[in-house]
Parts: structure tokens; C-alpha cells; sequence
């Protein structure tokens, strides 16, 4: 069984606080076709049903909530394929591109606002990532999940930066890799001597 903090800690990435670890999960859910390689987790609806049951109770019990009963198909593949790439889209270009919200319960509890799933299978799906959206923007912490620049790597990353200014997942590998590139293009680039 693949938990959340199995598929995020598939690539070494920083991870997510609570309030995004599911959407960062989800993020990651991608093949990658250069180290650390890995498997579309999502690929066919056996291997996105395996995951996505995973995932949900891993999030449902860390907040006492009760997770869905989920049998995925073609068409909730579908939609959970699109999901994902909505998030990664919003997550690469903060200011230009958008995820939907999906409908969420707000309850007030002892003077205490509470903000939970609705829904069954893929609407509970969509409304659980509401819920880390809405609890991100109001930490202040949403604009620090982001991809990894490095275009053929993308894995979504936590970025923990004084000033939120991390570009790659890991610097050691994506950062050298581009860095190494940039330095190559500019030497070949450069005045040629005669």
C-alpha cells in the first residue's frame, strides 16, 4: 500500500505542513522519466483507486473524519487525472492559472470555525483538497507549494525558504543540472577568439 508521505517521499522533496500534505501527495502522483524515476501512481483505475483509498484515510484519520467509499472507473480516472493537473498548473503559475474549489461543510463548533469534506468518492476527493486550499491561504502557506523548475523533473516541493525563493526540488540535482546547463550555453555563446 502506498500512503501520502510514501508517494511525497518517493522524490527527496520537502514536504508539505498537514494543511497540504494530500495536494502535495497528489502532486507527486506523476511518473518522471529521469531519476528519481518513478511510476504514474495514477495510471490506470486498480493502481488510482489503490493510491487515492490510501490517501483518504490517511487524511480522513488525522482529522477524525470519516473517508470515502471510492470504486474508480474510467470517468473518475478522468477527473482525477484532470484534478491533478488543474493543481499542478495553479501550483507552477500562482497568478495565471487556477483550481476550482469544490464545495465544502462549514460549521461552527464552541465559537470554533470548521471547515470539512462534503460529498462521496470523487466529490469528497475534491472538496477534501478545498479544504487544504482554504486552510493554506489563511496560514499564508499555499504559495510555497510550487513544481520544480527543472522541466523535466516537476515534482512538487514544499518551499521553507526565508523569502520563498526555492526553484528546484533538490539543488543538489535539478539546481546543478540547470545551473551546468546555463554556465555551458553561456561559454558556447560567448566571444570565440581568432
Amino acid at each position: 500500500m502506498i500512503t501520502m508521505s510514501e508517494t511525497t517521499g518517493r522524490y527527496e522533496t520537502s514536504l508539505a505542513p498537514d494543511t497540504l500534505a494530500f495536494t502535495q501527495a497528489l502532486m507527486n502522483t506523476i511518473g518522471h522519466a529521469r531519476p528519481p524515476e518513478g511510476d504514474d501512481l495514477l495510471s490506470d483505475t486498480a493502481a488510482a483507486e489503490r493510491w487515492l483509498l490510501d490517501a483518504c484515510r490517511e487524511w480522513a484519520g488525522a482529522r477524525a473524519e470519516e473517508a470515502p467509499e471510492l470504486a474508480m472507473n474510467e470517468l473518475q480516472l478522468g477527473i482525477l487525472h484532470r484534478t491533478r493537473e488543474q493543481i499542478r498548473q495553479a501550483a507552477e503559475q500562482p497568478s495565471g492559472a487556477r483550481a476550482e474549489l469544490a464545495p465544502v461543510r462549514v460549521s461552527l463548533d464552541k465559537g470554533r470555525v470548521e471547515i470539512a469534506p462534503l460529498g462521496s468518492g470523487m466529490e469528497w476527493v475534491k472538496s477534501a483538497l478545498s479544504v487544504e486550499a482554504i486552510h493554506a491561504e489563511a496560514r499564508g502557506e499555499r504559495n510555497r507549494l510550487k513544481l520544480c523548475r527543472n522541466n523535466s523533473c516537476g515534482v512538487a516541493f514544499y518551499d521553507r525558504s526565508k523569502n520563498n525563493s526555492r526553484v528546484w526540488h533538490d539543488v543538489r540535482t535539478c539546481g546543478n543540472t540547470a545551473n551546468s546547463q546555463r554556465f555551458r550555453d553561456r561559454r558556447s555563446s560567448g566571444p570565440k577568439e581568432a
